[in-house]
């Protein structure tokens, strides 16, 4: 009775041994070890097929010194011989359809690119004013304290250019800033001469203009644009004294106008002018120069004057 117990108990290990067995004769026999070695065999003849094939496409580099380790390609256009008649020929160049305009001296392609749209403007001026004419009710006058000299001025502009259909038409909102420094000079006269203070005097103009500015300018980059422009300023005064006694301040309004001309910088280097368009948003570049002449519309304080500039002005 014991023996048939062990006997029972121990029947399913030797079943399932000899099952794992008979599985591992079917694995050995599902892929037996001629048909392994084939594979590998295989796989080797490919990689040295690949190998072979880029050690073919691999060239010797010479290690000489004079060597020439970058040598140059098929240049792109072979230029071609001229008629023997004389003359010059015109050819297409195979780039003349990606927009290769010109082809420099020094072999670099030059492409025609898009130019960028502008309606805006700002300038930067400096100039030479003539002094105002400005007295008071004891007789000095802005002459007899700062002198005749003319005054060094620096204006700021900017203009709005909504059209653009037959020249350029622009709303032209601007400041600027000047200064002179001189000694008081005392009320009563001495020996008929007005005598001066000990006290120093500066006296600081700070216009405020709008005009209208029309530019002849009628191709873009354009070599020279002449300008007319007309409206009004408004100069604001302010004199400071030196001995802590309160400042003055007055003002006064001018209308005139003027012209000058605009000298294209973008057109003398087209290098530079690409890269302030791409990096910077700056259509075009100019040189600046104007003369304005203003009419003054207060007695006391008159701002008849005319100012010759000078400066940069830039579209965008």
């Amino acid at each position: 009775m014991r023996s048939f117990i062990l006997l029972l108990l121990f029947s399913p290990v030797f079943i399932f041994s000899q099952a794992k067995a008979e599985d591992s004769r079917e694995t050995e026999t599902a892929f037996p070890r001629s048909q392994k070695r084939s594979l590998v065999d295989e796989e080797l003849k490919l990689q040295k097929e690949i190998l072979q094939r880029k050690n073919e496409n691999v060239q010797t580099v010479d290690r000489s010194e004079t060597a020439d380790r970058f040598p140059v390609g098929d240049p792109v256009f072979q230029k071609p011989e001229g008629p023997k008649e004389g003359g010059t020929r015109r050819v297409e160049h195979p780039r003349a359809a990606e927009g290769l305009i010109r082809i420099n001296k020094d072999g670099s392609y030059q492409y025609k690119t898009p130019l960028k749209e502008k309606s805006q403007s700002g300038t930067f001026r400096l100039g030479s004013m003539t002094p105002p004419t400005i007295s008071t009710s004891s007789g000095i006058t802005f002459q007899s304290m700062y002198g005749n000299s003319n005054l060094l001025v620096t204006n700021f502009d900017y203009e709005w250019q909504p059209f653009h259909q037959s020249g350029t038409l622009g709303l032209d909102v601007g400041s600027g800033f000047a200064t002179m420094t001189a000694k008081g000079t005392f009320k009563n006269k001495i020996a008929g001469r007005a005598a001066r203070a000990e006290e120093s005097y500066n006296i600081f103009i700070i216009p405020a203009s709008a005009f209208l500015t029309y530019r002849f300018e009628y191709v873009r980059r354009q070599w020279i644009v002449p300008y007319i422009t007309g409206g009004a300023t408004y100069y604001g005064l302010a004199e400071i004294r030196d001995d802590g006694r309160s400042p003055n301040f007055a003002g006064a309004p001018a209308t005139g106008g003027g012209g000058g001309i605009l000298i294209s910088i973008s057109r003398m280097d087209a290098a530079n002018a690409f890269t302030l368009s791409r990096e910077y948003g700056i259509a075009d570049m100019w040189l600046v120069l104007e003369a304005r002449a203003m009419q003054g519309l207060s007695s006391d304080i008159d701002f008849t004057s005319q100012t010759i500039s000078a400066g940069i002005s830039v579209d965008f």
